[in-house]
């Protein structure tokens, strides 16, 4: 997908890359034939997802557990006019928007110390998810027990 001029997954990587991220993998599952020529172009490494179509992202992140530390977790279709990485991160976070009216988003619930507590489908004057992910390695291994 392209964005003035730009083809949103090559930005994102791009911007990995000027924070002085370079151990970047891209997993693939629809359109994957379209996606193979990153490896080449910016230095990813690529990782397949037949089960894509059945099982989305939770299935994506199950190919690359064995990679999951200090790890960003991005979606290829997300635009940042400003670049929203940095190479030291502290604490695991996901990126979010506020809602003032309605949304059939992923809302997000949070105690007092902003730790995300429960997430919900819709809601009003709502935290909703959009955009990265920082999983910190703590939680990544935490994470890996679930998944």
């Amino acid at each position: 997908m392209m964005v003035k001029g730009e083809v949103l997954i090559e930005r994102q990587i791009r911007q990995l890359q000027e924070a002085g991220i370079d151990d970047i993998t891209v997993v693939v599952g629809d359109m994957k034939e379209k996606m193979y020529y990153l490896a080449e172009k910016m230095g990813v490494k690529i990782v397949i997802n037949e089960d894509y179509y059945c099982y989305n992202n939770t299935s994506s992140l199950i190919r690359v557990a064995d990679k999951l530390g200090n790890t960003y977790i991005c979606s290829s279709d997300n635009y940042f006019s400003e670049n929203v990485f940095t190479p030291y991160v502290y604490h695991s976070y996901y990126a979010a928007v506020f809602e003032r009216g309605e949304t059939d988003e992923y809302c997000l619930k949070c105690n007092s110390k902003g730790r995300i507590i429960q997430v919900n489908i819709g809601g009003r004057a709502s935290w909703y998810m959009l955009g990265h992910v920082y999983f910190s390695q703590e939680f990544s291994h935490k994470f890996i027990d679930i998944l």
